[in-house]
C-alpha cells in the first residue's frame, strides 16, 4: 500500500545504486583503491544519507549525474555508441527530474567544448595558418558571447527577468456567459 516505507523505497534503491555505480563503473578511472575509497565516501556522505531517506528527487539527480559523467568519460575513452545512448537517457531523465539539470548540462557541454578545442588545436594541420585563424575565431566567439552577456546585464530594463510575467486576465470558465464591461 501507500505508506511511508513504500514511498521511500525508490530513494533508498537509487542511493544504493549510486554507491554501486561509484564502486563498479568508475573503477577503470579511479583504480581499485580509488573506487573503493569513492564508494566508502559515497556511503558515508551526509548528502546521500540525508537525501536517500526522503521521497524527493535529489537522490535521483546524483545517479543521473554519475551516469552522465561515466557516459562522457567512457565515450571519450573508447568511442562506443552505446555510451551516447546512455548519455541521452541519463540526460533525458535528469531533465524530467529537476530544474537544475540545465546547470549540469551546461557544465558538461562547456567541458566538451574545451575538450574539442584542445583536440583540434593539438592536431597536425596541413596549413598552420588555418589553425591560427581557427583558434582566433574561437577566442573571438567566446569574447563576443561574454560581451553580449555583460551588455545585456547592464542595459536590461529594471524588473525584466527571464521568467514570463503572470497574466492578470482571468480565464473564461463558460464562453456562453456575456463578458463583464
Amino acid at each position: 500500500g501507500d505508506n511511508d516505507f513504500t514511498t521511500r523505497i525508490p530513494a533508498a534503491l537509487f542511493g544504493v545504486g549510486t554507491i554501486v555505480i561509484g564502486l563498479l563503473l568508475f573503477r577503470r578511472y579511479l583504480g581499485r583503491v580509488g573506487a573503493l575509497v569513492a564508494g566508502v565516501l559515497l556511503l558515508i556522505s551526509p548528502y546521500l544519507l540525508f537525501y536517500g531517506r526522503y521521497a524527493r528527487n535529489e537522490i535521483f539527480i546524483v545517479l543521473w549525474a554519475m551516469l552522465l559523467l561515466y557516459s562522457v568519460l567512457r565515450y571519450l575513452e573508447r568511442g562506443e555508441t552505446w555510451t551516447l545512448y546512455l548519455f541521452a537517457l541519463a540526460n533525458a531523465l535528469h531533465f524530467t527530474d529537476k530544474a537544475t539539470s540545465y546547470m549540469f548540462a551546461g557544465g558538461i557541454f562547456i567541458f566538451l567544448f574545451l575538450y574539442f578545442i584542445d583536440r583540434v588545436a593539438r592536431r597536425q594541420w596541413a596549413q598552420p595558418r588555418l589553425r591560427t585563424f581557427f583558434l582566433l575565431g574561437v577566442l573571438l566567439a567566446i569574447l563576443l558571447v561574454i560581451s553580449a552577456a555583460v551588455v545585456y546585464r547592464e542595459v536590461k530594463p529594471e524588473g525584466v527577468s527571464a521568467v514570463l510575467p503572470e497574466t492578470t486576465v482571468p480565464l473564461e470558465v463558460d464562453p456562453a456567459q456575456p463578458k463583464e464591461a
